[in-house]
């Protein structure tokens, strides 16, 4: 999803620059005049403004998004350990169980 985030802003951002070069080339040959060019420029500015703050907000739900999933990951690695513990403790208990029962009966033969 960053990769799309950051495709998607550069799209925004190269049709942003693509129209702020014409309306600099056509102040620079002179067919627009100071403050038509001043209000474009404002325009873009804004416009580009919008778009970091649209990108920022986007990184940021997926930057959330990946932390639930990287805590949900680490709360299932807890419980596996946990019950991992809890076989191993019982595996212990039934093989001394085991080795207490017949252990005698093998010493008594």
């Amino acid at each position: 999803m960053t990769f799309e985030n950051k495709m998607r802003s550069r799209l925004y951002v190269a049709s942003l620059a693509h129209k702020y070069r014409s309306l600099k080339n056509s102040f620079l040959t002179g067919s627009l005049d100071k403050p038509s060019f001043e209000r474009g420029y404002g325009l873009t500015a804004t416009s580009l403004s919008g778009i970091r703050s649209e990108f920022s907000s986007r990184q940021a739900d997926i930057n959330n998004q990946w932390n639930m999933v990287l805590s949900a990951q680490a709360l299932t690695e807890g419980f596996v350990a946990n019950d991992l513990s809890h076989i191993e403790n019982n595996y212990q208990q039934t093989l001394a169980s085991l080795a207490d029962r017949y252990g005698k009966r093998i010493a008594y033969y």
